[in-house]
């Protein structure tokens, strides 16, 4: 079976946003290599989009060996994995979900309404399984399609814009180039899916996702039929990566009873076993919700007494980026367990680590960066009466030795 070969199409007006080009795009790349694909990558700019995705097309049908093209629009935020999951979906085509940016937020997914004037009507997916599912229009963003599929569509493979779509009073061909080519694809016999486990989000002046779609949704109804439980916005998140879900919540429960303080609770099921530092990068990548400071955790930890409390009062006090809590072991070498703000890394995990030693070489950085704090009074510690049975991830731990040598210059760890 000859090699999976994905290329990345970028069409872009003249700027970029910085999260995605600088965050998010490399770590889509480094993940679908870890993967094994193949990556290519080709970016155009200029004010038509459409015209820009035909130029990358073109190119990319110069190269042989490619078997998928994938649309990134510089506009958006992607899970890291989803080039994964949208091969390992196997449809000719699919896409991801994701939302308008604009006022009322619509899904960017849509099947046919019947209507002459508005044929297409938005669906929301969020409470369907979490599997690809056959719809009849979606966005450029986040699709891919297969190779054979553009080779079979003929001139119908190009993007266009309807020709009304510049006109704000038209109701008739103002299709965008998205909708056109779903159209085209559907006349060909090609069946259309969006991946319903691959959420992404616009960026807006605000990231834009399911959970302001929601929101907007519950707005429009009525005030006294809308139960209103808005409390004061927390600025920390504790997140605690878990494969056992009853322990994740017992544990969660006693750190929050024990914080001395409000913070956004998180426990992030790791059911697929993607590893603790994929689901702390995902959540901190992708969250639309800005927080100031970050607390990585996990199911076997306990907290002492306030302390969060204890923790981001140093902080503030030193103003400091890592905190690293006593364990009572590494009496504040290594943040094990640690407190981030948000202004000194973000995020602040390298995604090259699975399970062990991201937490190392975050406090090797901090420790090189003067950033790393320690308050004694702020206490949690892990409880695993089957420790010494267990052993580190060694891909891990060699991968470390070799980072810590060649970008750090120290050896504060073996």
């Amino acid at each position: 079976m000859s090699r999976i070969h994905v290329a990345l199409g970028v069409p872009s007006p003249s700027q970029i946003d910085v999260e995605f080009a600088l965050g998010n795009l490399p770590s889509i790349m480094s993940h679908a290599k870890k993967c094994g694909y193949k990556i290519s990558l080709l970016y155009k700019t200029g004010t038509r989009t459409d015209s820009n995705r035909n130029f990358i097309l073109n190119e990319f049908l110069k190269i042989p060996d490619i078997t998928h093209i994938l649309w990134l629009d510089v506009d958006q935020i992607y899970p890291i994995d989803i080039v994964q999951q949208l091969v390992e979906a196997d449809k000719d085509v699919i896409g991801s979900v994701y939302f308008k940016r604009s006022y009322p937020y619509d899904p960017v997914v849509y099947i046919k309404s019947g209507k002459t004037d508005l044929p297409y009507t938005s669906v929301d997916l969020s409470l369907s399984p979490k599997k690809p599912i056959e719809v009849d229009g979606i966005g450029f963003g986040g699709m891919m399609v297969k190779r054979e599929v553009y080779d079979n569509l003929g001139e119908d493979k190009w993007a266009t814009y309807g020709v009304n779509f510049h006109i704000p009073t038209a109701t008739e061909h103002k299709e965008s180039h998205d909708l056109i080519f779903c159209q085209s694809l559907q006349k060909h016999g090609y069946k259309i899916f969006v991946h319903n486990g691959v959420y992404c989000y616009h960026i807006s002046k605000f990231p834009v996702s399911v959970d302001t779609y929601h929101k907007e949704l519950e707005n429009r109804q009525p005030v006294d039929q809308v139960s209103d439980k808005r409390t004061e916005i927390s600025t920390i998140a504790v997140l605690m990566p878990c494969i056992d879900r009853e322990l994740g919540t017992k544990v969660m429960k006693q750190l929050a009873d024990n914080a001395g303080m409000p913070a956004d609770y998180f426990l992030l099921m790791d059911d697929e076993r993607k590893g603790f530092t994929f689901k702390i990068n995902e959540f901190v990548t992708l969250n639309p919700k800005p927080y100031d400071f970050y607390i990585y955790t996990a199911q076997d930890a306990f907290g002492g007494k306030n302390w969060l409390k204890e923790g981001y009062e140093e902080l503030e006090r030193t103003g400091k980026g890592v905190l690293a809590f006593n364990d009572n072991k590494w009496n504040g070498r290594l943040a094990a367990f640690g407190m981030v703000r948000a202004s000194y890394k973000k995020p602040f995990f390298e995604s090259c680590y699975h399970t062990h030693y991201a937490d190392t070489e975050l406090s090797v950085a901090a420790t090189v960066d003067k950033q790393l704090c320690y308050n004694p009074k702020a206490i949690m510690f892990e409880v695993d009466y089957d420790k010494k049975k267990k052993s580190v991830n060694k891909h891990d731990k060699e991968l470390f030795k070799k980072r810590q040598k060649k970008y750090y210059g120290v050896n504060l760890f073996s």
